[in-house]
């Protein structure tokens, strides 16, 4: 990779909304430079753009990662993908993995529920507080009533 096509990818993930005109000054280039290495950027997909809302301030107080094994021709896999609180499931090889969002514990315990009755084995299933930004790891054989 060229050296300015080098140091312009490295300014756009140090300063993503930077307009081209910045990232000149930045790299000490051209701004006509930037733009035609922008768009060479672009078309090669070395660099996407992508928006991560606040989800405290969309009232989602805790989002989860998960790890699930369904059996093979259970309901389970489309149940992730009908669920409005799993915001993306990606499939492995044995599993899925999925990112869900609750508006808080009682939601979240509702969804476990309802996951649990297409009889998953569970993995590691990792809790983030969204107001802080704590990551704790879940276990139903660590919860203290």
């Amino acid at each position: 990779m060229r050296e300015n096509k080098q140091k312009i990818l490295k300014a756009f993930l140090q300063c993503p909304r930077g307009s081209d005109h910045k990232i000149a000054k930045i790299v000490g280039v051209a701004q006509p430079t930037v733009t035609r290495v922008r768009s060479a950027i672009e078309a090669e997909q070395l660099l996407n753009f992508q928006c991560v809302p606040d989800f405290y301030k969309l009232d989602y107080n805790i989002a989860v990662v998960i790890e699930a094994k369904f059996a093979v021709g259970s309901e389970g896999k489309q149940f992730c993908i009908d669920a409005p609180e799993v915001l993306m499931a990606v499939e492995g090889l044995t599993s899925l993995v999925l990112f869900t969002v609750h508006k808080d514990y009682g939601a979240f315990s509702g969804f476990m529920d309802r996951l649990k009755s297409c009889k998953p084995v569970l993995g590691n299933v990792n809790v983030v507080d969204t107001k802080y930004g704590i990551v704790k790891p879940f276990s139903t054989t660590s919860v203290v009533i």
